[in-house]
């Protein structure tokens, strides 16, 4: 049998590695004619999205909605300033905590703010700033000051702490054999060490990293921007950032677009059989066309190449492939690092160079890069604390994983033989010390104007389905899709998307219910 490889960073994870989105422009390329398809025009379309009086203050919180804000400047167009918000929203008159923000300044006449998530959870929207350019063309960022945010728990906020670097690189980069009698408790034994840590390091803090809490945070950002409704756009888990907050406060939403969805109704199991599902479409389709290309490792039928490559991915069960000096590369760092390439097909030229390395060189350095951008490792060796803050926010946003549901996952795992080991049928958060009661949706945003959700057929992190899911849960929501691949779809670069979600953000013009764009 096949390593279970890396399960402890099995959680689900969402967003993208900034650090490879500002090499390009995130999800997809090129330039094609919009196109729409036969489906009726949604209640919405065309309609301009109205303005709605913002709610009141909430009691309680009158001093963090009316604190001072001072912006300083922090590089070229940019100011940064840091807020303080509670610790606990159903104890305002206790302890406090820092989110911080960073604003990229209109370059014409500014209309607006517009916030910004990258997902995650544990992505740093302050990064996302540095790169906005690969996110929004000109024209929105001249008509916006965009602000970029570390959620409570990540980076530069008042972070989640729980390893040092050297027992990140372990835990992180660890591979479980299945044919091991030991694998169940020396993986218990890394998350019992992960679960000890966060506790030791950041205990007070880990109940209230969940987005419930930093969805009101962002009402708070809101305010102190002075925006009586607030502008998002949210990529993949910062569509469930946006959503929690259109629950909470569906008179305060402006203009909101959900960019390759979480469906809030899903358990974290659920999401993981869905997910892996999507990942293995997509390897097959990788498959398929790396098999047009010349320096495609691999021959023969799709089934074939697939077999090939799993071969690549055994011989690291054994024998670790070459990395950078001093780093052996395992089967789980390899996994991870070909997880990454999926995310976007411009990233499959990449996993074909690296399999070739593979297959003629020994060399897996190329994966294991990928994989050290995924999990936050930097050059140096240390990390950020991109990792630990997905683990607990997933951790605060779930309930607990039953004996029924984790069975149904392994049983589950056979049907994907890729990745099903690694992701299918275990539970990261089985030691942590607290969970909710209930996943967070569903959610209906009533009340709310109308928002965009955006779909891409062959997204691998977040299924199509779910973006369907929510389109139909959301009573103002319209859907757009894009037929293509890879993960998100709104950048300046896919125009048949851009052309009209520019226009929403700049005009309120809602796009047509059922736009369709074609795959390019």
């Amino acid at each position: 049998m096949r390593k279970k490889a890396a399960a402890v960073t099995a959680l689900v994870a969402l967003v993208m590695p900034l650090a490879l989105a500002g090499c390009g422009t995130g999800a997809l390329y090129g330039k094609d004619k919009q196109e729409t398809s036969a489906s009726a025009p949604g209640p919405q379309a065309g309609a301009e999205s109205p303005q709605i009086p913002a709610g009141p203050i909430p009691e309680g919180l009158e001093e963090f909605y009316n604190q001072p804000v001072e912006w300083k400047d922090c590089g070229p167009a940019a100011q940064c300033t840091d807020i303080q918000v509670p610790l606990d929203y159903a104890q305002p008159e206790g302890k406090t905590i820092t989110v911080a923000m960073k604003k990229r300044v209109a370059s014409g006449k500014k209309i607006g703010t517009l916030f910004v998530n990258p997902g995650g959870p544990g992505g740093s929207g302050i990064e996302m700033v540095d790169g906005i350019n690969a996110f929004f063309s000109d024209k929105v960022l001249a008509a916006y000051d965009v602000v970029g945010f570390d959620p409570r728990g990540v980076g530069k906020s008042t972070p989640v702490k729980c390893l040092s670097d050297a027992e990140l690189d372990r835990v992180l980069t660890a591979s479980y054999p299945d044919d091991d009698p030991e694998t169940p408790q020396k993986l218990d034994a890394d998350l019992q060490t992960l679960s000890k840590g966060c506790d030791a390091q950041s205990g007070e803090l880990l109940p209230y990293v969940g987005t419930n809490q930093a969805a009101r945070d962002l009402d708070v950002m809101r305010a102190l921007t002075g925006e009586e409704q607030l502008t998002y756009v949210g990529y993949s888990y910062g569509t469930l950032l946006g959503t929690q907050y259109m629950e909470y406060y569906p008179q305060n939403v402006g203009r909101m677009i959900l960019d390759g969805a979480v469906d809030p109704s899903l358990g974290i199991q659920e999401m993981s059989v869905e997910q892996t599902a999507a990942f293995e479409t997509v390897f097959r389709r990788f498959m398929a066309d790396c098999l047009t290309r010349e320096d495609c490792p691999f021959h023969g039928t799709v089934d074939e190449g697939i077999a090939q490559m799993q071969e690549l991915l055994a011989r690291a069960q054994t024998q670790p492939y070459e990395g950078e000096p001093g780093r052996p590369v395992n089967e789980g760092q390899v996994m991870t690092g070909l997880v990454t390439t999926m995310y976007d097909p411009d990233y499959w030229p990449i996993a074909r160079t690296a399999f070739g390395a593979m297959q003629k060189h020994n060399d897996a350095s190329t994966f294991q890069l990928m994989s050290d951008l995924t999990v936050g490792r930097k050059p140096d060796g240390s990390y950020d604390n991109s990792s630990e803050a997905n683990f607990a926010i997933n951790c605060a946003d779930y309930p607990a994983v039953t004996e029924a549901e984790l069975a149904a996952g392994v049983e589950k795992a056979k049907d994907f033989p890729i990745l099903g080991a690694m992701y299918v049928g275990s539970d990261s958060c089985k030691f942590w010390s607290y969970h909710p009661d209930a996943v967070p949706g569903p959610f209906t945003g009533k009340g709310a104007p109308p928002v965009v959700v955006v779909g891409t057929r062959y997204d691998p992190a977040t299924p199509y389905q779910w973006s369907e899911n929510l389109a139909k849960a959301l009573e103002s929501a319209v859907l757009v899709t894009y037929e293509g691949d890879g993960h998100t779809a709104y950048n300046p670069d896919n125009q048949c998307i851009a052309a009209p979600l520019d226009k929403y953000l700049l005009e309120g013009t809602v796009p047509q219910d059922g736009l369709t764009c074609p795959a390019q």
